[in-house]
């Protein structure tokens, strides 16, 4: 049986994932994994999935890591841009269940 794996660099709030769940049919038999470097926006990500209000993230094999992707093991630096606290996310438009 072939492996159906999805791989999101930069998960943000899921919003890309929710679109591409849709274009390719993405259901529970499929692996994904997710990668955001923000913290605050992986909080947002992880909530967003356990309050399941949304159809697009339920019943799915998400795995997030709250980890940046880079092209070597030696890292980089990584900047908030002076954010120190969590922001509100009120502009999410992911569809929600019915």
């Amino acid at each position: 049986m072939t492996r159906k794996i999805f791989i999101d660099c930069g998960t943000h709030l899921g919003m890309g994932f929710s679109k591409c769940a849709e274009i390719f049919r993405i259901d529970h038999e499929w692996e994904i994994f997710g990668f955001e470097a923000n913290p605050y926006v992986f909080d947002g990500y992880v909530k967003n999935i356990e309050s399941e209000k949304y159809s697009v993230l339920s019943d799915k094999n998400i795995n997030l890591e709250n980890k940046a992707v880079w092209i070597s093991d030696e890292g980089i630096k990584f900047s908030l841009r002076g954010i120190t606290k969590p922001v509100s996310y009120t502009h999410l438009t992911l569809p929600t269940k019915a």
